[in-house]
């Protein structure tokens, strides 16, 4: 694939809208802990999973959650 001008020329594999997206994959991290989270995108729902769920305050889960909402 070559580049003119910022342009693509050549051939181009169209991508997936976010209409076709089942689950986003992530990872954050408070205090130093990694919490790993999946949203599902037609189910509208969040799912996290945490190793040691008693590390961190389950208040700095949620508001977490929200900053990344």
């Amino acid at each position: 694939m070559e580049y003119y001008f910022n342009t693509v020329v050549g051939d181009f594999e169209e991508k997936p809208g976010w209409e076709n997206v089942n689950y986003m994959i992530d990872c954050i991290n408070i205090k130093e802990h990694w919490l790993a989270i999946a949203a599902d995108m037609k189910k509208c729902k969040i799912y996290v999973f945490d190793s040691m769920p008693n590390y961190v305050e389950q208040k700095l889960v949620d508001q977490a959650l929200q900053m990344s909402a």
